[in-house]
């Protein structure tokens, strides 16, 4: 994966529904988890307050500007996650020549891990597994 460290943040063609060419969307997105060879778990970054079922992190300030993100508001989906193989659905950032944003910060990474492992033992993950058959 080219060197990317737990917690980069890269632009990435995130699925958020069915799989119709509607539901996707390029955003910010935290790679947080490795599956085994190639294959990547995408954790989407998002503006919008969290819906009551979705389990989410709100990203402090600080965190963020590590990040390569905005100062505004945002929320890290712990219970949502595209699995794609590297380096499917990750674009260049508009007009750069790189999809890094940045990356979060460890003791972030950190709280983020432990807030998914809650996420998977109450069985509220919605993973979309993106890879080849």
């Amino acid at each position: 994966m080219d060197g990317l460290p737990d917690g980069a943040v890269v632009r990435f063609e995130y699925e958020w529904g069915s799989g119709n060419e509607d539901d996707y969307k390029l955003r910010p997105c935290a790679i947080i988890i490795r599956g085994n060879g190639p294959s990547v778990f995408f954790f989407p970054i998002s503006h919008s307050l969290p819906d009551g079922d979705e389990v989410a992190l709100e990203i402090p300030i600080d965190a963020r500007a590590a990040a390569g993100l905005d100062a505004f508001p945002q929320w890290l989906i712990v219970s949502r996650c595209n699995r794609v193989e590297w380096p499917g659905g990750v674009r260049n950032i508009q007009g750069k020549t790189t999809p890094l944003y940045g990356t979060l910060p460890t003791d972030f990474v950190d709280v983020f891990r432990s807030a998914l492992a809650a996420v998977v033992k109450q069985k509220l993950l919605r993973s979309k597994d993106r890879l080849p058959p």
